[in-house]
């Protein structure tokens, strides 16, 4: 299912364009958006798709971001990693991407970072989503609507014979761990 909170954003970054009078940009997003609904919309369908399309939609989502915030992002993905033979569990971690952008970077503008890095430790896929912003309030971190989705889906993925760990670190900045054990 594709996630409310992130259609609600969408919508958000839209309309601040169009109060803004910035109708090249708000065309722009309309256009990109469009493209991301439906392959958002096709992957909800999929319990699993390759990493690659899943990293290449959420690539897209951070590039329309950037279009409002302005900050800077870099992707490194691990030269041993072939990531069209890897499947994981879609929409899985946009959420944290998510709230990288909307709570930690986003007032920060050009001074924003936002880093993706996928790795492999072992036989585990390994992806840290890491962002320089104010960070937030550990004590308040789950009672966010997207972080608790992230939680609830990985238990029922986990009951279901997967093994994923999920940590979010807050100092300087957040950064979020998915560790996917046994995936590689």
């Amino acid at each position: 299912q594709l996630n409310p909170h992130f259609m609600f954003n969408a919508l958000g970054s839209i309309q601040y364009f169009v109060n803004d009078n910035d109708k090249e940009n708000a065309n722009l997003y309309l256009t990109e958006f469009s493209s991301l609904l439906r392959n958002s919309l096709y992957n909800s369908e999929q319990e699993m798709v390759p990493l690659s399309k899943e990293l290449q939609t959420m690539d897209r989502y951070i590039r329309l971001e950037q279009l409002r915030f302005k900050f800077q992002y870099r992707l490194h993905i691990d030269e041993n990693i072939q990531t069209e033979n890897i499947s994981i569990p879609t929409l899985l971690i946009q959420p944290m991407i998510e709230n990288a952008i909307k709570h930690g970077i986003s007032s920060l503008r050009k001074k924003g970072i936002l880093l993706i890095d996928v790795s492999r430790g072992n036989q585990n896929l390994i992806i840290n989503i890491k962002d320089n912003g104010k960070g937030f309030d550990a004590d308040q971190s789950s009672n966010g609507f997207g972080i608790k989705l992230v939680k609830e889906r990985i238990s029922v993925l986990n009951r279901q014979g997967y093994k994923i760990d999920l940590s979010i670190l807050f100092d300087k900045g957040s950064e979020v761990r998915f560790e996917f054990k046994n995936w590689m």
